[in-house]
């Protein structure tokens, strides 16, 4: 696995736009906000020529993230909004170059999917399932966001589960605001047991985009696993509009499509649309359909599309501990 440099003091910062772009309030205003806080500090900030586009071609998309992906003018690399359409890049982007560049980080989540797990699944290039570049867009920065800065310059490798998420957003109302924390929230353990204790190669993403993913020409999950199966598979994922039978259905397809194969333990996000289906929950489907690999499954982690998100390494080896008296997850760049 190949670990790009962290970011240095007075670095640049790439922002691309590979989904959708920045447009309208109050993504604008977040994105603005962002750019200052990051000068404040010392860095300079380069977007991409269609960043205010909303929806602009694949090839668009893919031609500017390969050019600042190879450039030697920015230092890492950090997604400015998920959407929708990212899968058609696909298609178009040369992993030889990319696997030939030298190694650069690239942040962002949802369908950033897109991205960061052909990265690391097909170029064993490590990325950064994490948030993208307008959650820093608020005046003060919270724990969780210090967290992901932190993280960036290469400073913190262990981080520990956050007492409270965001269920109702007030972006709209105040864009500058900082997370909304209205909701206890606590990792679950839910084959039961006291303390969860497992290591292994994570990888994983957002379940719509993986989907989408699995089973095409892109989809390397297999040799990605038997190339690190003495380390042992962590999954990860997290559902953004997927139901509740969505998501047995996709995991279905993963299952028959072997991609949990040498698997040591799966991690689950909060659900972005928490409503059951027929009475069953996420939580529900995930343990039905995943206990006959018989290890351990936490549910209600902190990733994705219900802040806050602890930045997960695609590619690293993880540690995750889950009792009553820690809940924490810590990477290993090997």
């Amino acid at each position: 696995m190949k670990y790009p440099e962290f970011l240095k003091e007075k670095g640049t910062i790439g922002l691309v736009a590979p989904s959708f772009g920045i447009y309208g309030t109050p993504y604008r205003d977040k994105y603005d906000m962002a750019i200052k806080k990051f000068e404040e500090l010392g860095y300079t900030m380069k977007p991409v020529e269609h960043v205010f586009d909303f929806i602009h071609s694949a090839n668009i998309s893919t031609k500017e993230l390969e050019e600042f992906y190879v450039s030697d003018d920015n230092d890492l690399l950090i997604s400015v909004a998920g959407g929708e359409l990212m899968v058609e890049i696909q298609g178009l982007l040369n992993h030889d170059t990319l696997k030939n560049a030298k190694p650069k980080w690239f942040m962002g989540y949802s369908d950033n999917t897109n991205f960061c797990f052909p990265l690391t699944t097909i170029c064993d290039v490590a990325s950064i399932y994490g948030i993208n570049i307008t959650d820093f867009g608020a005046y003060r920065w919270d724990d969780a966001i210090m967290d992901t800065y932190a993280l960036l310059k290469g400073e913190k490798l262990k981080f520990y589960a956050y007492s409270k998420c965001q269920r109702v957003d007030m972006k709209y109302e105040k864009p500058l605001a900082s997370y909304n924390y209205d909701t206890d929230t606590k990792w679950i353990n839910a084959l039961g047991g006291e303390s969860v204790d497992i290591r292994g190669r994570i990888i994983g993403g957002c379940l719509d985009c993986l989907d989408t993913i699995c089973g095409t020409p892109y989809d390397n999950m297999r040799a990605f696993c038997e190339k690190y199966k003495d380390d042992g598979i962590l999954f990860y994922f997290e559902a953004c509009d997927l139901s509740p039978m969505g998501v047995r259905r996709t995991l279905w397809k993963l299952k028959e499509c072997e991609w949990f194969n040498h698997i040591k333990g799966f991690i689950i996000g909060r659900a972005n649309n928490p409503e059951p289906a027929f009475d069953y929950t996420h939580t529900d489907i995930a343990v039905d359909m995943l206990k006959e690999y018989n290890v351990p499954i936490i549910t209600e982690f902190d990733t994705g599309h219900v802040p806050p998100m602890i930045p997960i390494i695609n590619g690293a080896i993880a540690h995750v501990i889950s009792n009553s008296n820690e809940q924490s997850i810590e990477y290993e760049l090997k």
